[in-house]
């Protein structure tokens, strides 16, 4: 699909944890529950987690002197030293004016910092966006997750041999 920029190969070792981040002072409840529970419910992923409750994570397992931050990528790769290399599944959304709106699910793998998914989507909002905005995004990233997302030869090739090719 067109609105995929990124889709490096899946890496089977980010199936351990996934941290949901949304970059927002303070994000909208329905929105990181929306996207946490979609996630979830791909169940490709051991856990999802979001900062909330990775926090207590990293005090359980006695870690807060070492990791300090968890908001920013380089407190992120610190915590995949100390537990294990993870997904970052970065959920933004953006107004663009009127009812227009742009949002962007990237997927970074923690100990590298490597952006391996992105995908970014524009809608007109008349009537929510998790149908002509989210879903698409979300619908990409589980093919990619399952190594199922169709490479662009393979698109091109389907456009050219689609029914408007063979009526010709």
């Amino acid at each position: 699909p067109s609105h995929i920029q990124v889709a490096e190969p899946f890496n089977p070792a980010y199936r351990h944890m996934a941290f949901l981040k949304i970059n927002a002072d303070r994000p909208n409840p329905q929105f990181v529950a929306y996207f946490q529970t979609s996630i979830k419910n791909m169940e490709v992923f051991e856990q999802v987690v979001t900062k909330a409750e990775i926090e207590p994570m990293i005090i359980e397992k006695q870690l807060q002197e070492k990791v300090t931050n968890v908001s920013d990528l380089l407190g992120l790769n610190l915590l995949s030293k100390h537990i294990g290399n993870f997904l970052i599944i970065d959920v933004d959304s953006q107004w663009k004016g009127g009812y227009n709106f742009e949002s962007t699910l990237q997927a970074i793998d923690a100990s590298t910092g490597k952006t391996m998914f992105k995908s970014s989507v524009q809608a007109f909002n008349w009537d929510g966006l998790d149908v002509p905005m989210f879903r698409p995004m979300l619908n990409a990233f589980i093919l990619w997750t399952k190594d199922k997302l169709p490479s662009a030869q393979a698109s091109a090739a389907t456009a050219t041999t689609g029914p408007a090719a063979i009526s010709r």
